[in-house]
């Protein structure tokens, strides 16, 4: 089986070099699969979730209308839920849209009623909807932990972008975010180490870190 995952993950990283191929929409099944031990021991989160806490490409309604924005994960622990944003390549990282989405969910869902707006929006979005996915949807949310007391944003990036000594720079920009504790950033080199010590037990984890150390830079060009 390792074989397999092994060649799976050479096709990604050969694939992800292509016009238009996005990694994040094939890869984000293995972010997913770890998805609880990196939680669990990032500083700054060290929170206990289990799969079923996950929910993928989660919706948050815009402006009461039938339309929503997806985040590529929500997870929701006894006392906070997280908003989780994947990047496999910092040229989709623009800085102007995060500090617009940590804005939105700051004014829109901030406080100890911050999860339960969100919720409650997703559930005007069942109501309206025909797609019978939102019934898998709305059973998973009347399964989720109801204590949560905050929202935070978080994103899975390949690396921090490049320090620079430009005034309004990416770097000082994200470091300012972080600083105010308005976002979370977990690098792939978090993800790595949180990786590492499953070696033993875990072909994929291994599999996952060595890709992962390709992927944290952007692709080359190939021969």
């Amino acid at each position: 089986m390792s074989e397999q995952f092994t060649t799976i993950c050479k096709l990604l990283n050969a694939w992800r070099g292509l016009p238009a191929y996005q990694l994040e929409r094939r890869a984000d099944i293995f972010f997913a699969l770890y998805l609880p031990d990196i939680m669990k021991k990032h500083p700054k989160i060290e929170v206990t979730i289990n799969y079923n806490d996950i929910i993928p490409e989660f919706p948050i309604q815009i402006d009461n209308t039938s339309y929503s924005n997806k985040v590529d994960y929500a997870v929701f622990s006894e006392n906070s839920s997280f908003l989780i944003e994947l990047k496999t390549t910092l040229k989709s990282f623009n800085i102007k849209q995060v500090e617009d989405f940590v804005d939105k969910i700051n004014k829109e869902y901030c406080g100890n009623s911050g999860p339960n707006k969100l919720i409650n929006g997703v559930n005007a979005l069942i109501d309206i909807s025909s797609d019978l996915k939102y019934i898998n949807l709305k059973n998973r949310i009347e399964n989720l932990p109801k204590k949560q007391k905050n929202i935070k944003v978080t994103y899975i990036l390949p690396k921090m972008p490049k320090e620079s000594n430009r005034i309004n720079s990416t770097s000082k920009r994200i470091n300012t975010l972080i600083e105010n504790d308005n976002i979370i950033v977990i690098t792939f080199a978090d993800i790595m180490n949180v990786l590492k010590p499953l070696f033993k037990e875990d072909d994929l984890a291994r599999i996952f870190h060595d890709a992962l150390e390709i992927w944290q830079n952007e692709p080359e060009v190939s021969e």
